[in-house]
């Protein structure tokens, strides 16, 4: 990020001053997961858990339909 630049697919972006970036972070207890070095840490300027939801919750996520299916009928 110090080079106020990106890339993806091979193609360089310039970022705007200033940026921001939104990382994600893996579960300490996943395979291949590893703390950040003190170097890195520093980089964060905060750190959110978002948890879990609730077992009646969750099972409404993965039940209901798809918005994006609805979306797709409408028209521009």
């Amino acid at each position: 990020m110090e080079e106020h630049q990106v890339t993806v697919d091979g193609e360089s972006h310039v970022l705007p001053k200033p940026f921001f970036v939104i990382a994600t972070q893996n579960p300490m207890n996943q395979v291949g997961t590893f703390p950040l070095p003190e170097s890195q840490l520093d980089r964060f300027m905060m750190r959110i858990g978002i948890g879990y939801p609730d077992p009646l919750v969750e099972k409404q996520l993965l039940t209901r339909t798809d918005t994006r299916i609805i979306l797709r009928g409408l028209r521009h």
